[in-house]
């Protein structure tokens, strides 16, 4: 049944998206490896790993909607791949400043530690770069 749809989304995102097809009956080792037991099983790769999955026969927008997702969140341009490692860097250390912020609020002996001050000075050089960095994303993205 998702043949036909696979047959045409190759065509369309032919370069972009590669489509496989493997007969489990024919090739058992592969099926037992991923531990496909019911078909169709759809199964979704970025750079060996798989990344996403669909069970049984579902309608096209379904498929093409993974396959967007994927593309967005696994881009095989040098840019997009950037572009990804970047924002997940900027919004990690978003989150990570936040929780510093936090701790520093609750801390009740910072000065008695002198290792708090420099761990405090490290933070505040890490927030500027990751204010750079988050410059620079906009930039790529321009």
């Amino acid at each position: 049944m998702v043949i036909p749809i696979y047959e045409k989304l190759s065509e369309e995102y032919a370069g972009r998206f590669k489509f496989c097809m493997i007969d489990v009956d024919e090739n058992k080792n592969m099926a037992m490896k991923y531990q496909i037991m019911s078909i169709p099983m759809q199964k979704f790769f970025s750079a060996g790993e798989n990344v996403d999955e669909i069970l049984g026969a579902v309608p096209e927008d379904v498929i093409r909607g993974k396959v967007e997702n994927i593309l967005k969140r696994f881009p095989s341009d040098e840019k997009g791949r950037l572009k990804t490692i970047l924002y997940s860097w900027v919004e990690h250390n978003k989150q990570d400043a936040e929780k510093f912020s936090k701790w520093k609020e609750k801390v009740e002996n910072m000065q008695d530690e002198p290792v708090y001050g420099s761990i405090a000075l490290a933070a505040q050089e890490v927030e500027k770069a990751n204010e750079r960095l988050s410059q620079l994303l906009i930039e790529l993205e321009g």
